[in-house]
């Protein structure tokens, strides 16, 4: 779930993220639980990403069992002063790669085209990130410390430093307890983080997740969007890359940058 243009391109290296969250519910006052897993890994013009989503609400008969997964296989290249990056695999529930049963809508890509013009890039992108898959313009810049990333991500770094408001979004397929009913489930919401880089390999971060919105199929009710209540959780991300590894055979005054758990994608 867990990346545009900036001033460097990013360094080739594995990367692992877990996030928990303190304590989560419906914005009805039932209860609800979620927390992040994320292992990738990034060559000069591939990546491969695997996540795992635990989203459990206990509310309803919900058509899937909240244990998502995706592993997206992605390919990023720049063409003089244009850059093209596609993400694609496969999202779903738990039990469809348990059985192999795969449903219509398995896979799910995402993409983005932006050029550079000057001291900013325009272009477009299309993902979930805004509930159904949908293609918006997109306005990047750096301004001081700050990389803009109109219209969904804000970011932030100095040093050891770096903070972040995004929207994201993403999309899974998904199968109910029988195995019988496809459907489809929607997570979107805006994430605050702050990170502080405690080692070149350790970032430790907080943040918390706002106007949180799921959409799925319930067995009695039908479609329907539930709202998760505002929610702070925690996170720790090992990185192992070039960067990192430069950083531990160099001076320890040397300030730490590059990649960082606010990767984009």
């Amino acid at each position: 779930m867990l990346l545009l243009v900036s001033a460097a391109p990013a360094q080739a290296g594995t990367e692992f993220e877990f996030r928990t969250w303190a304590s989560n519910e419906l914005d009805s006052g039932e209860d609800a639980s979620r927390k992040h897993y994320r292992l990738g890994w990034r060559g000069d013009t591939v990546s491969v990403n695997y996540e795992h989503d635990p989203i459990l609400v206990r509310a309803g008969a919900p058509a899937h069992n909240g244990y998502l997964h995706k592993l997206d296989f992605g390919l990023d290249f720049t063409i003089g002063k244009t850059r093209l990056n596609v993400t694609a695999g496969p999202h779903g529930t738990s039990n469809i790669f348990k059985h192999l049963d795969f449903p219509d809508g398995i896979i799910v890509a995402r993409g983005a085209v932006e050029r550079t013009f000057g001291n900013f890039d325009l272009g477009v992108r299309g993902d979930y990130r805004f509930g159904d898959f949908r293609t918006y313009p997109t306005l990047s810049f750096e301004f001081h410390s700050l990389t803009i990333d109109l219209p969904w991500r804000i970011s932030w770094q100095h040093r050891r430093w770096e903070a972040a408001l995004e929207k994201t979004g993403e999309k899974w397929a998904a199968l109910d307890a029988e195995r019988i009913v496809e459907s489809s489930l929607y997570l979107d919401e805006w994430i605050a983080r702050l990170g502080y880089r405690l080692s070149p390999r350790i970032t430790l971060g907080v943040g918390t997740t706002i106007n949180s919105r799921i959409s799925y199929l319930d067995l009695e009710e039908g479609w329907i969007e539930r709202k998760l209540a505002t929610g702070a959780f925690a996170s720790v991300t090992f990185t192992f890359d070039q960067e990192s590894q430069a950083y531990l055979n160099s001076s320890p005054e040397r300030s730490i940058s590059g990649n960082s758990f606010f990767s984009r994608q």
